[in-house]
């Protein structure tokens, strides 16, 4: 029997080694990475039945039948059987010399330690510190093993390159692991991204080095069969895991200094939608957990304000609402987005000098896509936040805090108007000696002004005059001390010029940000309110000047933003069509039922001083088409 195995292994070693220089070789290290995913994936699915691991429907779940978890064991064993397997069959060299024997073995324990985590965690569920703790683990192996980000990019500190390193490896386990939410979608998007990596190194002639990533592609293949929607099982956190892992760590050992572009731009670009999705995740439950912290909101059903808690609003979640819960359609989409970054990845490979404006035009079209659709929620919760904390006044580290965020303005817009007028950054010395001469005098007259004794959340267009007013006295008084001791710098009423413009414009768009951002919020509640079906469609009767009042205090006293307006109605004929505080003015009086009707409104809020029998009539017709109706007063009376 030994004989006959001896024997029967020579012949296929000398068969690989004959095909050692052919392109058949890639094709059955992804084929037979396949068939034994294909094979195996029905095994754990049967074994999870079993054991219990099912993920059952409930409100936060896509699927509505319990279905089996855990079967990305299939993908993980596939994988490192046929590394194993062409390793043993080419004399324990490597993958085609590309990864060693060491890197091989580190990669098959990171595989296993991920493995245990993630079969006990989809068994039984681990505590997230101990899940952290195993990720931890496994990047410090592969770290000091020599997979690093120094080893592929610039020289640095070893303490430096290690948090880099580890911080790249977790985050993408962690990035596949919350982007596994529909049926194919983390086991689709590491198959695109795997192939996106090995076509890069293949128009960079580099083929051997594709071997690991046609491998990966093929267990990820033969996995899909059962993972499509509908999907029969999941990949749990044991394959998840195993995902982010081998597309971390991969790009690290084939990666060198002289190709940049395929080995940071292609591993960021082919990972970049779980990355954004896990990027959004943390900003989002982060503010979420302040706001629930300070008790400002409710978040019933958006991850209950913990950071490290699930919730509802992941790409995949926010795209499903939007297609109707047709999981294909999602699904499609994301494949499609995953693609063109594999596109522009591989362009940049050939057009090499003109890939930055290839990367620039790809940020911007992805950008449009994201601001439009994607990031409103975590943008309009963290404006909420902000605005929340802009109306705590009662902090005694307010005027403090105020003064060293002007400190730190005015010594930015120095330096910069220093590099912007010399084009030059200024020596330690110059830095040393002008610069406080220049914020001091400027800080002194601010706090002469009673600059910080103002509210600036109800500033009017004097209090930005005397703010001026005081940049430019404090200018004026740096200037003179200036010439007084340093008569050598001709140009230096030029450059207090500048700076003084700069600085006015920089402090004025620091205490104007609050209003900014309600003007931000009122518009990125229309998107993220507009298709919530308990959201309130009201209407605003009135376009004057108490608009904005009601709009001020909608921001403030409103926590809940539970109302969307719509747009305005007013009686002067001028001001149909056009837009008041950013809404658009439908009509006036005498369009209200046509105005009701077409915008389904919910209920409408007068703003407008009227008679008493004009008042009487609007509400009357406004109750007839069963429209609730309030109104905002804030006018002088006589008491």
């Amino acid at each position: 029997m030994n004989g006959w195995f001896a024997q029967d292994f020579k012949f296929w070693k000398a068969f690989v080694e004959k095909l050692s220089d052919s392109s058949v070789k890639y094709l059955l290290m992804s084929l037979g990475a396949c068939l034994i995913a294909l094979a195996l994936t029905p095994v754990f699915r049967s074994l999870a039945k079993k054991l219990g691991m099912v993920d059952k429907p409930d409100p936060r779940r896509i699927n509505k039948v319990p279905i089996p978890r855990g079967g990305g064991a299939a993908i993980v064993i596939a994988v490192n059987l046929m590394f194993w397997l062409y390793a043993a069959l080419t004399g324990f060299k490597g993958l085609g010399g590309v990864f060693d024997m060491a890197w091989l073995r580190v990669y098959t324990l990171g595989s296993l330690i991920l493995g245990v985590i993630g079969f006990l965690d989809d068994r039984r569920g681990l505590p997230a510190l101990v899940k952290m703790g195993g990720q931890l683990l496994v990047a410090s192996l592969f770290f000091f093993s020599g997979v690093r980000w120094g080893h592929v990019f610039l020289r640095f500190p070893v303490w430096f390159d290690y948090f880099f390193t580890v911080f790249w490896i977790v985050g993408a386990i962690n990035a596949f692991n919350l982007i596994d939410g529909l049926d194919g979608l983390a086991s689709g998007l590491a198959l695109i991204a795997s192939l996106g990596l090995a076509g890069s190194l293949f128009f960079q002639n580099r083929i051997i080095e594709t071997l690991p990533y046609l491998t990966f592609a093929g267990a990820c293949l033969g996995f899909l069969r059962y993972n499509f929607n509908p999907a029969t099982v999941f990949l749990g956190d044991t394959g998840s895991m195993f995902l982010g892992m081998s597309l971390a760590t991969l790009p690290l050992m084939s990666g060198s200094r002289s190709e940049l572009i395929v080995s940071i731009g292609m591993p960021l670009l082919v990972m970049g939608v779980p990355i954004f999705d896990t990027f959004l995740a943390i900003w989002r439950r982060t503010v979420r957990a302040l706001l629930t912290k300070e008790k400002k909101r409710d978040v019933e059903d958006q991850g209950g304000g913990a950071v490290m808690q699930p919730d509802k609003d992941h790409l995949h979640h926010r795209l499903l609402r939007m297609a109707q819960n047709n999981q294909r359609v999602v699904v499609y989409i994301l494949y499609a987005v995953t693609a063109f970054l594999v596109l522009v990845g591989i362009g940049a490979t050939f057009l090499q000098d003109r890939s930055p404006g290839l990367f620039l035009v790809a940020f911007v079209a992805l950008g449009y896509v994201v601001v439009r659709h994607f990031d409103c929620v975590e943008v309009w919760d963290t404006g909420r936040l902000l605005s929340k904390v802009s109306q705590d006044r009662s902090t005694r580290f307010a005027i403090p805090l105020s003064i060293l965020v002007d400190i730190l303005l005015l010594n930015a817009i120095w330096l910069f108007t220093w590099y912007f007028q010399f084009d030059r950054l200024p020596k330690r010395t110059n830095i040393l000696a002008a610069l406080p001469v220049f914020t001091v005098p400027i800080l002194v007259s601010m706090v002469l002004c009673k600059i910080y004794n103002r509210v600036w959340a109800r500033s009017r267009v004097r209090d930005f005059i005397v703010l001026c007013f005081a940049v430019f006295l404090g200018s004026c008084v740096a200037v003179g001390c200036f010439a007084v001791f340093n008569q050598k710098q001709p140009s230096m009423i030029r450059f207090t010029v500048v700076y003084t413009f700069f600085a006015a414009l920089a402090l004025a768009a620091v205490r104007v940000w609050r209003e900014s951002m309600i003007g931000v919020l009122g518009l990125l509640s229309r998107h993220v309110l507009l298709d919530k079906p308990d959201t309130k469609r009201v209407l605003v009767y009135g376009g004057g000047m108490t608009l904005r009042s009601f709009l001020r205090e909608r921001i403030e006293r409103d926590p809940n933003l539970d109302r969307i307006i719509l747009g305005v109605l007013d009686d002067d004929p001028g001001l149909r069509g056009r837009m008041v505080a950013g809404f658009e003015v439908f009509g006036s009086g005498d369009d209200l039922e046509r105005v009701v009707a077409e915008h389904r409104i919910h209920a409408v809020v007068i703003t407008c001083v009227m008679t008493p029998e004009r008042l009487a009539e609007i509400v009357d017709r406004f109750k007839k088409v069963g429209v609730k109706v309030t109104i905002w007063r804030s006018e002088e009376a006589e008491l």
